[in-house]
């Protein structure tokens, strides 16, 4: 086994901060409990990128997992996220939406957020990275 085999690739991910900008707020979704990665966590609505842009990607699992079109305000740095059994280059998007979620298989609730709110709720990891990324928190 050569040294490429044994140092892991990390997971491309596109992830969509959902901001509602009539409420000011951000949208957090909580992931079912029969989710493989997380499950009972907050975080925002995000996936692996297939074979679009990672701009795409998160638009695409912000319509998937919320029914919500939105518009990139500002596309924030990458970043590497390592969890316990995972390793994930976040490619995070602040996204500008309105309406109402609608859920799905994949969440049981969603919340409309500030940032201070955060403490409030168990989220996943990197979900605060997520908004230093974009802007939103500083650093």
């Amino acid at each position: 086994m050569g040294l490429e085999d044994r140092i892991e690739k990390p997971t491309e991910v596109a992830t969509a901060v959902p901001y509602h900008s009539k409420k000011e707020k951000f949208l957090l979704a909580k992931r079912n409990e029969e989710t493989e990665v997380q499950p009972g966590k907050w975080n925002f609505p995000g996936g692996k990128i297939e074979t679009e842009t990672p701009k795409d990607a998160a638009l695409r699992e912000l319509r998937e997992e919320t029914g919500l079109n939105g518009k990139v305000l500002r596309t924030g740095e990458s970043f590497t996220l390592d969890t316990e059994d995972r390793k994930f280059e976040v490619h995070p998007f602040l996204v500008l939406v309105a309406g109402e979620p609608e859920l799905n298989s994949e969440h049981t609730g969603f919340e409309w957020i500030e940032p201070v709110d955060l403490e409030d709720f168990d989220t996943v990891k990197g979900l605060r990275e997520d908004l230093r990324k974009v802007g939103v928190l500083d650093a």
